[in-house]
């Protein structure tokens, strides 16, 4: 089974360029990075190549929320990893409006939210690289999130006095910086790509905002997630 390489469509607009940003990280370094490592590689509901036996004995689930990370998961509970093709890419329209953005990432959050609910026990229990790895993926927050949080422990720290806690987490706030940096130029991303950055602390607060809204259709057992529409 392969997963192609993905890249976002160069568009003007806020949300666009942010999904030109999130693909870099999520189409491009951190698949790589899965398949050197052999480890587990996602599917991304497009430019999926799977043999006939695959497809005939797997089928997707979920109901609209994240379907292909399901798919990677009951794949990787079998031991059936995805490669990476980085030499085979693929580009997707992204959705321009704010409230389609919403939506689509309040879809995908809830579906790893419910994801991690039924996985993380079967996968801690493989005991081996693949699944563990998946197990941390599904429990960690997303990359704005984890920035978020980490700026609050330095803030907590700055007003406590924790000197060694205040570099550690500023320390890992420059750690991440840098993963965004080396995702963007591998992708080759345009410069009002980079521009796009100057409004990245209103795109944390909102990300903020979808695990909220995740956590709270997860929370209800919401599962009416319809297409997202592309402008």
């Amino acid at each position: 089974m392969l997963q192609v390489r993905a890249e976002a469509e160069h568009a003007g607009g806020f949300f666009p360029r942010m999904t030109t940003v999130a693909f870099a990280i999520q189409g491009v370094v951190v698949p790589r990075g899965r398949d050197r490592l052999r480890l587990s590689v996602r599917l991304r509901g497009m430019g999926m190549v799977m043999r006939r036996a695959i497809v005939e004995r797997y089928s997707f689930r979920a109901e609209g929320a994240s379907e292909d990370l399901w798919y990677s998961l009951d794949l990787c509970l079998d031991g059936i990893h995805p490669r990476h093709a980085d030499s085979a890419r693929l580009h997707a329209r992204s959705v321009r409006s704010r409230g389609g953005a919403t939506e689509q990432r309040t879809r995908w959050e809830a579906g790893r939210m419910a994801a991690a609910r039924e996985f993380v026990p079967r996968l801690l229990r493989r005991h081996d690289r693949a699944s563990l790895e998946a197990a941390w993926y599904l429990l960690s927050p997303p990359l704005a999130v984890s920035v978020l949080s980490l700026l609050g422990a330095a803030a907590l720290a700055w007003v406590g006095g924790g000197v060694w806690l205040l570099g550690t987490a500023l320390g890992l706030v420059a750690l991440l910086a840098v993963d965004l940096v080396i995702a963007l130029l591998t992708a080759r991303v345009e410069a009002r790509t980079w521009l796009a950055l100057c409004a990245a602390p209103a795109y944390i607060a909102w990300k903020a905002w979808i695990q909220l809204r995740a956590a709270g259709r997860v929370l209800r057992a919401r599962t009416d997630f319809p297409p997202t529409p592309r402008e």
